[in-house]
């Protein structure tokens, strides 16, 4: 009788269970930053470094792999008028310190895109999807 109580629980599990597919992640993480122009070149130097820096470090690094899975998706988005919402980083899955050295790269030379002054609506708009 106690393995006929236990199956029921089984099945919930394994149908939460995340599919172990390639692209499967614990987490999906857009980092929307501010890129209008009432943030200076040094500012956004500053996002950056400051975004790539924190995703570089140990700590982060073992949050993410603590994960069920040890990876998450991250994508890098910058914003401005109403009509200038930039994706800067592409969807990227970081499992590691090499991946999320590329991702921080990527922050670092990609040039800046986002003009005009603050439409965070539309910016919420655009990355919603």
């Amino acid at each position: 009788m106690r393995a006929f109580l236990r199956l029921p629980l089984a099945m919930v599990v394994l149908a939460c269970w995340p599919a172990l597919e390639a692209d499967a992640v614990d987490l999906e993480l857009v980092l929307d930053a501010d890129g209008s122009g009432s943030i200076d070149d040094a500012e956004m130097v500053l996002q950056r470094e400051g975004y790539g820096t924190a995703l570089m470090h140990p700590d982060e690094q073992a949050a993410i792999r603590s994960g069920m899975l040890g990876r998450i998706a991250i994508t890098y988005v910058e914003w401005g008028s109403a009509h200038s919402q930039h994706v800067i980083a592409d969807w990227t899955i970081i499992d590691g310190p090499v991946a999320a050295g590329a991702f921080t790269e990527t922050l670092r030379t990609t040039p800046r895109a986002a003009m005009g002054y603050n439409s965070i609506v539309n910016a919420i708009d655009f990355v919603r999807p």
